[in-house]
């Protein structure tokens, strides 16, 4: 800081202490709410402007956003899709328990120890499976500190919506400028909803309705991660 002297000379031999305590209050950099459509990137930070840094790469798009505007859902940005070894929800037809129909990370839950407490593997869930491997850790699931999941049917409808409305072209503009790849309107993409031991929901994305198919179909698989 600086002293103001009456006089026009400055008085040398006067001194500022400054003691800064508890009711010390900065002034902090306002953070900008998040919008439905923006980058997400790496280190949890989100912009209109996509910015191609490798160290601090994008990962996702923003699609829904909380009131407090700090936090939300986002769509990552890469699919198992048809053309690239497509995954089955499961290899057989049993009843798994996995029917949450709000909370993806809890049918990822199930899933998991289903395998961990039973004869199964992975491999019989592959579509959960690759959501493993976008964690970097095939084969596990940990609830504690993995964020990527495959939506429930819910969290699936609301991208579905928010998808919809933004401008399902200007949404897959943003994702392969981020470099990953389209979502397309032939797909029906599976939730992690179960319906019986045969099927489960999944939407459509041509017109955005609900509906179930068979567990050992091949489909494209996409994730989704809170933030």
């Amino acid at each position: 800081g600086s002293l103001i002297s009456e006089k026009l000379v400055p008085i040398k031999d006067v001194k500022l202490t400054v003691d800064i305590n508890s009711d010390w209050k900065g002034t902090e950099e306002e953070t900008i709410p998040a919008k439905v459509g923006d980058y997400y990137y790496k280190d949890g930070t989100w912009s209109s402007t996509y910015t191609n840094d490798s160290s601090n790469p994008c990962i996702g798009i923003v699609y829904e956003v909380n009131a407090d505007g700090k936090s939300g859902k986002i769509m990552g940005l890469t699919e198992n899709n048809l053309s690239n070894n497509s995954k089955q929800w499961s290899t057989e037809n049993i009843v798994t328990g996995a029917t949450n129909t709000t909370d993806g990370r809890a049918n990822m839950t199930t899933i998991a120890n289903l395998i961990t407490n039973g004869s199964k593997s992975w491999d019989t869930y592959s579509a959960f499976k690759w959501v493993t491997e976008q964690n970097n850790n095939t084969d596990n699931w940990d609830a504690a500190t993995d964020k990527w999941y495959l939506p429930a049917i819910d969290e699936l409808s609301t991208f579905y919506t928010a998808y919809d409305t933004y401008g399902k072209d200007n949404f897959n503009a943003k994702i392969t400028q981020a470099g990953g790849t389209k979502l397309s309107s032939i797909y029906y993409y599976p939730s992690s909803t179960e319906n019986d031991n045969t099927t489960y929901y999944h939407k459509q994305f041509n017109d955005g309705k609900t509906g179930t198919q068979n567990k050992i179909n091949n489909n494209a698989v996409r994730c989704i991660r809170t933030f």
